[in-house]
Formats: structure tokens, C-alpha cells, sequence
């Protein structure tokens, strides 16, 4: 998939089993996944000017359609801003202009973004999740100065990394996406307590590898709400500045919630960060393509 520069690659044969919800269970690895050694100086240096530098969950193998299980590992958020960041970043010391670390030599082994086990780089997984409202809205939010990428873009109604403490009472793979995907949204949507949804209010539509980002693994996903009023809030002001609605017709029907989707998108290419067009591109061709998509969109369980 291409959009505006960017690209990731995935396996229409995963997905379509990532959609009928199936149960794989995890296993973790032992230990702390940290950086080579010859990149430690340059994480030290990053971690200092960061606000967080939480433990987040990496995932160790390529996940395929026949897998029958996703090992993860633990590592740390600083680690990504010295790997899988430097598709988009360069770092550099301010007084020589020195680059600290090389991109292609962290990203790519023969020239190549390799398979997760050969990988030097961090790939903790991180979800995107659109939220679809039953008055007719697609939440979008606007990213904020304070974003390591994306800033002033149009984003999904939850975008982030999964954290390590998500792993808590999640035995499967699945089941650890969708409980990222709504902490991530009730977080940037300023989801009150009356307003929170449940895990059989999610499908998983995507898992891709982010190219941009070294083979960063990713996944997409869609969340039902009721009528909800978003806003952001706390801690969430730096990260987030605002709110946008892509506005459908309930009664319209699959057809018309695409064409309002795709137009929005073509309108406001410049403006569309790439995670929000994969997750509404898979949303829209899901809607397409599966006569039972539209029909669970708009009935909550």
C-alpha cells in the first residue's frame, strides 16, 4: 500500500483470518530487548529528552496466516526513537552535526527490511483504531506538536504503542490488540466511564509492516460507539489539539458510508496522515466486501 510517500506491506490471507477473531496465543520471551550496543549512546541520549520511556511489547517473529502462536519480548520506547524512527528521523549531534546513528545500518541487512528475527530494530507493535459512531460520525483526531511523527496530521480515533502492562489478563494475541486499541482511543477521545466499549465492539482488520519505519508491525483495526461527545483531555492536550468527523448517513447503507469515507479522504489527501488512510482504506474494503460488515457496524452487541 502507498499514500502520500509512505508505504507498508501485508497478507490479505491474515487479515482474513485477523477478521473472524481467531484465539493464538502469546508467548514471552525472556529479558529486555534493548538496542546493539553501538547504538546505546544514542538511546541514552534520546531517553533524557523524553517525556516517557515506557516498556512496551515487541513483537520477536513475523506474524503469518498459519501462525499458531506471536511471541512478544519486552524492550522500551526509547528504543524505537534509535531503530525503527530513523526511516523518518535522523539523529544528530547539535554542535558537529555528527549523525549519531546510521539509518540503513540499524533498518537493513543486505539492503533489504528484514524478517522481525534478523531485525536490529525495536519493532514494538502499535495499533490504530477508527471509531465509528451510531448518530453517523468517523472520529478522527488531530495530532499535536508534541508527536514524534504525524504532527498536524489527521490521525486515527486511536493511534499509539501497546504497552507492556496491557499484557495483564490478556492471554492472546487478540485480545492484547483490541485492549490496546481501547485504551488508545478511550484515551485521545476523553472516553467518559458511561461512554467506554467493550472488546466485542472491536475487529481486528489489518496486521502490516510499516516500511517507512523499518518494518515496524502495525495493526488496524474498528471500534462502534454509541453517540458519544469527544474531547480532549489531562495529559492529552500535548499530544492532541483537536477533533474531526466525517459525517454519513445511518440509513444510507454500506454504499454511501464508503463514498463519504473515500471523498473525505481525496479531499483532505494533504492533510491525511498514513495510518488513518490504511485504517479507513481496510474499513472501506471490508464494508465492500463482506455483505455482514455493514450490519455489525451499526449494531452494537
Amino acid at each position: 500500500m502507498h499514500f502520500n510517500g509512505h508505504s507498508s506491506i501485508h497478507s490479505e490471507e491474515l487479515d482474513a483470518r485477523l477478521r473472524d477473531d481467531p484465539v493464538i496465543p502469546l508467548e514471552i520471551e525472556p529479558g529486555l530487548w534493548n538496542v546493539p550496543a553501538e547504538y546505546e549512546e544514542a538511546r541514552q541520549l534520546v531517553r533524557v529528552r523524553l517525556d516517557f520511556d515506557d516498556a512496551k511489547i515487541r513483537l520477536h517473529d513475523d506474524l503469518v496466516a498459519e501462525a499458531d502462536v506471536a511471541r512478544v519480548q519486552r524492550t522500551r520506547y526509547s528504543a524505537h526513537t534509535v531503530t525503527n524512527l530513523l526511516g523518518e528521523k535522523v539523529l544528530r549531534e547539535r554542535q558537529r552535526q555528527r549523525e549519531l546513528v546510521h539509518g540503513d545500518a540499524v533498518l537493513l541487512r543486505n539492503g533489504q527490511i528484514p524478517r522481525l528475527r534478523y531485525s536490529r530494530c525495536s519493532n514494538h507493535l502499535g495499533v490504530d483504531v477508527v471509531a465509528v459512531s451510531s448518530s453517523g460520525r468517523v472520529v478522527l483526531t488531530l495530532q499535536g506538536e508534541k508527536n514524534t511523527i504525524n504532527q498536524g496530521m489527521l490521525a486515527p480515533s486511536g493511534s499509539g504503542s501497546m504497552d507492556w502492562a496491557d499484557l495483564q489478563a490478556v492471554p492472546d494475541l487478540l485480545g492484547l490488540v483490541k485492549s490496546a486499541m481501547l485504551r488508545e482511543m478511550s484515551e485521545e477521545l476523553g472516553l467518559r466511564r458511561s461512554e467506554q466499549v467493550s472488546s466485542s465492539d472491536v475487529r481486528v482488520l489489518r496486521y502490516a509492516r510499516v516500511t517507512n519505519w523499518g518494518g515496524k508491525p502495525q495493526f488496524c483495526g474498528v471500534a462502534r460507539l454509541g453517540d458519544v461527545r469527544e474531547q480532549v483531555r489531562g495529559i492529552e492536550h500535548r499530544y492532541h489539539r483537536d477533533h474531526f468527523s466525517i459525517e454519513f448517513d445511518p440509513e444510507g447503507g454500506a454504499r454511501h458510508f464508503v463514498a463519504m469515507i473515500r471523498g473525505y479522504v481525496q479531499d483532505n489527501a494533504a492533510r491525511v496522515s498514513f495510518p488513518l488512510y490504511e485504517t479507513l482504506d481496510v474499513l472501506c474494503s471490508w464494508v465492500e466486501r463482506d455483505p455482514q460488515a455493514w450490519t455489525w457496524l451499526m449494531h452494537r452487541g
